[in-house]
Formats: structure tokens, sequence, C-alpha cells
């Protein structure tokens, strides 16, 4: 039991910018830099930009020689931020 809350809790509903879901319109190729900061207290979030190419540059503000994840998540536990620098070469709608 114990190890099944090291996640932390879920909470009724995670949002982004304060709603349940957010899209945002994209180019084909386009290159942008998302800054992402995890609020939870006690979660931590495994996010996945399928399809997409994607560098760590910054943790917690101090920035990184540009690091792209073997896994293809990244990982942002209580109170971590981190900017990534993503080229969007995916399907549309991915």
């Amino acid at each position: 039991m114990q190890d099944m809350c090291h996640g932390g809790w879920m909470g009724n509903v995670a949002t982004l910018n304060g709603m349940n879901s957010e899209t945002f319109n994209v180019r084909a190729g386009e290159h942008i830099r998302l800054r992402l900061i995890n609020v939870a207290n006690t979660c931590s979030f495994a996010l996945d930009f399928e399809g997409h190419s994607r560098q760590v540059i910054t943790l917690d503000g101090q920035p990184i020689k540009p690091l792209a994840p073997k896994s293809g998540e990244i990982t942002l536990g209580s109170g971590q931020r981190t900017d990534l620098i993503t080229d969007m070469i995916g399907s549309p709608g991915v």
C-alpha cells in the first residue's frame, strides 16, 4: 500500500493553465520553447510529446547542456520546473 502512494495524490483534476484541457495551434515544423512548472505539492507527472522532437534546456531555472530524454518522457516532480525546445515534427493533431 505504501508503494502505491509514492507518486503522490492525483486529486480530482489535473489542469493546464488552470483549465481542464487547453490547446494552442502550432505550425508543422515550428520550433517552440515551453516552460513547464509542476505546481502540485504531492504529485509527479510524466509528460510525453509523442512524435515531436524535444530537448530539455533548463532544470529548476538553471541552464543545462541540452538533453534529449531517451525514454521520450519528461518527468516533473513536485515543484520542479523545466524549459524545453520542441520541434513540431509529428503529424497534425498529435
